[in-house]
């Protein structure tokens, strides 16, 4: 199963032991679904510079998680999307 999490949901389930325990259970989940090979999250690329203001070890955590979750995998940038499709409608032979 592919889930999207975009950085508001990551960030709060890196957080999810100092808020709602509903994140915590999220976080269970999912972290036991990657471990399984069940579900997979990958990183959406906006998520990885939005993080970027955070301070540098909450960063460094949220980027663990994703990269946990993901499996390494990654989205294709939404730029990379709308040039695709804008391409797709200028050139529809291609």
């Amino acid at each position: 199963m592919i889930i999207s999490l975009d950085q508001n949901v990551v960030s709060s389930l890196e957080s999810s032991s100092k808020v709602a325990s509903a994140w915590s259970k999220i976080k269970l989940l999912l972290v036991a679904g990657t471990i399984a090979r069940k579900v997979v999250c990958p990183i959406p690329y906006e998520t990885a510079w939005e993080s970027i203001p955070l301070s540098d070890d909450r960063y460094e955590r949220i980027k663990k998680l994703q990269t946990d979750l993901s499996l390494g995998l990654s989205f294709k940038s939404y730029v990379r999307l709308l040039s695709e499709e804008v391409l797709a409608l200028v050139r529809p032979d291609l």
